[in-house]
This record gives C-alpha cells, structure tokens and sequence, in this order.
C-alpha cells in the first residue's frame, strides 16, 4: 500500500513483525519514563507499520486478513498513544480502518460506518501534522478545501485515504440529507493527492471519481461518460487487474441505470482473474467476495434485461 513490494508474504513474516510490535507496546510504559530510550524504541516501530501492512495486503486468504486486520489496529492505535504525531502511524491507521470497513460493509454496514468515521479522523490527524495545513484550519478558519494547497508528497497517502474513509461512510449513509456535504472537502483532498501522486494505490483517486461521477446526476456533474472515462484511466494504473472499479462501476452505476449485461460480465470477469501483481492480492478477493455476493442478488436487481 505505500511501497507495492513484491515478496512473496508469509506467515512467518508476519508474526515476527507481530511479536516485535507487542513486545515494543508492552514495553512502551516502561520505556516512556526514559525519554531516549523510549523515543528511539518507538521510532523504531514505526518504520515497520507499512511494512507490515504490505505484508498482509499481499496475502489471498481474505478470512486470515480479516482475522489479523483487528489486531494490527489494536497495535498501532496503541503505538498512537505514545507517539500521537507520527504520520506514517496516523496514515497506516486509516489506511487499516478503511481496508477493514471495506472488508465487512456488506455484512455489518454500522460496523463499517464506525469504521470508516475511525479512519477519518486518523486520517485527519495525519493531515494536520503538517504545520501549516493546522495553522490554517485552526488558526485561521481557513477551511480544509483551501488548506489542502499546503500539503506536499509525503502526505498523498493519508489524503487517499482521508478521502476513501470519509467517502465510503458517504457512500453507505447517501440516502441521509447532509450526508453528501462533505464530498466537496473529500474531492479537494483527491485532486489535491492527483496532482501529488496520481498513481498511488493503483490510481485510486480515479477510483473515487469512478463512484463520485456515478452517484452524482448529471445536471451536478456526474454522469456515464465520466464513470466510463474514469473507469478505464484508474485501470490504466494497473495493466487492468486492479478488480474493485469492475465492483464500483457495477455497484455504483451499472445496476441504478439497469445495465443488467454489463454487471453481470463486470463481476463475472472480478470472480475469474488473475492476479500477476501480488501486491493486488488482498484488495482483489476482497472484490471477489463482494462481486459473488453481487451476483447472488441478481435477479432481485433486474426485473428485465437491459
């Protein structure tokens, strides 16, 4: 997720940097009394959270992530308490809530919800960890939309994930009036990490934009030849095996329009591929899973053929 690496993860990986991180929280009230110590062993933990993140976003046993995802929350927001303003930490948090949230919307939506609204204030902490974007904000009254101009590449990974976390609550609260107010702020963080790093995690930005276009009617901006034109620019990111914008164009645009062929051939083609690129591994049997439990309802979506 922040550097798309590509050994091959295992579980032996895994719970090294596990163990290493517990036995550094445990010791974390010990060593916070020793201001040296404890400053180098914390600084020494947080380098790992990314790659420890990595690690797991690599795996394709969607139950062993969705099983060791909490854990590694616990850890880190632990690791938060003694170093609140790291922003590798800050970004990793949001990241995790949101990966999380995704992984258990269609089941447990309040769940997710109270997951995503986690990551976005993580996300926001991140944010303000850069001095001016604060100053701003707080200082000032500067709203974060203006604000946004101040933050600089090291943070385009916790203003993607600011926005997903925000946007996928949206998302799952659309139906609630002041639910969309925040989109705006939302695609100022998104255009603001385009102009940084347009290709991080696969283009996600486009992704955003995928569902933002969708949702949105045309008279307010949105509309098919967005959704398709974003559609096939975040795939270009990924030579086509990112899967989840195959999910979003078929959950977010083609069943409202009723374009019965379209998801279906979406999904099927998510449940059949192939993955080259094992840094996709997770996030793709993710949409998997959300792709089968799309097509399972099928014929409760389309009453005639399109």
């Amino acid at each position: 997720m922040f550097n798309h690496q590509k050994d091959k993860p295992d579980m032996k990986h895994i719970v090294t940097y596990l163990s290493v991180w517990i036995v550094l929280v445990c010791g974390c009230s010990l060593l916070v009394s020793c201001s040296t110590i404890g400053r180098y062993g914390l600084n020494t933990a947080a380098p790992a959270a990314p790659q420890m993140v990595d690690h797991v976003m690599q795996m394709n046993n969607l139950k062993l992530a969705r099983e060791g995802l909490p854990g590694i929350i616990v850890l880190i927001s632990s690791l938060l308490e003694f170093t609140p303003d790291n922003l590798d930490l800050l970004t990793v948090a949001a990241m995790s809530y949101t990966a999380y949230g995704l992984i258990v919307e269609d089941e447990d939506p309040e769940y997710a919800s109270e997951l995503y609204l986690s990551g976005k204030e993580y996300g926001l902490r991140a944010l303000k960890t850069n001095p001016l974007f604060a100053k701003e904000i707080e200082g000032k009254g500067l709203n974060m939309i203006a604000a946004a101009k101040y933050l600089d590449k090291k943070y385009a990974p916790a203003l993607f994930w600011t926005g997903m976390s925000w946007a996928s609550w949206i998302f799952l609260h659309f139906d609630e009036a002041s639910a969309p107010l925040g989109l705006p702020t939302i695609f100022a963080f998104m255009n603001r990490c385009e102009v940084l790093d347009e290709a991080y995690f696969f283009g996600g930005v486009h992704l955003f934009y995928l569902a933002y276009n969708a949702v949105m009617p045309s008279f307010a901006g949105g509309g098919g030849k967005k959704v398709d034109a974003e559609f096939e620019k975040v795939l270009s990111f990924s030579n086509g095996e990112f899967m989840l914008p195959y999910v979003y164009y078929a959950k977010f645009y083609s069943k409202p329009q009723g374009m019965k062929n379209k998801f279906h051939d979406h999904l099927n083609r998510v449940i059949t591929s192939k993955t080259s690129d094992k840094s996709l591994n997770l996030v793709n049997e993710v949409a998997r899973a959300k792709a089968k439990r799309l097509l399972a309802k099928e014929q409760d979506y389309f009453l005639y053929e399109d």
